[in-house]
């Protein structure tokens, strides 16, 4: 076989495993963390593809995730040092949201109804300083605030 053909059947076979390892959700989930609609997600390298710009996808890493929004979820801010993590429960019930659009070239406005899940915030929630050290904890129990933590180690 050719080194050409051979180069060819690897790009083919990393394209390959880079597509069979996207998730692409039947409903969006709406995280209220950054408050985006995860659409799709990658197994691989656990970054999703939001309803946003992908500048803000890349900033969320998100791990275990089920379809209905059971998941565990790193976020960094803009240079890339931990700003909070936490997880999710799924959600209890699908929620409908109307979005209003202008038509593109023609006069009038369109609608358009997005189905989504909101999962509820559980278990340990971590928020970090700029330094990288844990200025506040909250813990959830199914989506209530249970106790909040604030630390005084400077």
């Amino acid at each position: 076989m050719s080194k050409s053909l051979m180069i060819f059947f690897t790009i083919l076979l990393g394209a390959f495993n880079g597509y069979s390892q996207r998730v692409y959700l039947k409903y969006a989930l709406f995280l209220d963390i950054n408050r985006q609609y995860i659409q799709i997600f990658n197994k691989q390298d656990s970054s999703v593809i939001t309803d946003r710009s992908t500048d803000s996808s890349r900033l969320i890493k998100v791990f275990d995730m089920s379809e209905k929004g059971q998941l565990k979820f790193l976020l960094w801010d803009n240079s890339f040092k931990k700003k909070m993590e936490g997880e999710y429960l799924e959600s209890s019930k699908l929620y409908t949201d109307t979005v209003f659009y202008r038509k593109a070239g023609r006069d009038g406005n369109g609608v358009r109804y997005r189905k989504f899940y909101r999962p509820l915030r559980n278990g340990d929630w971590k928020y970090y300083d700029e330094q990288g050290n844990i200025y506040l904890r909250e813990k959830y129990s199914k989506g209530s605030l249970i106790e909040t933590i604030i630390s005084c180690d400077k």
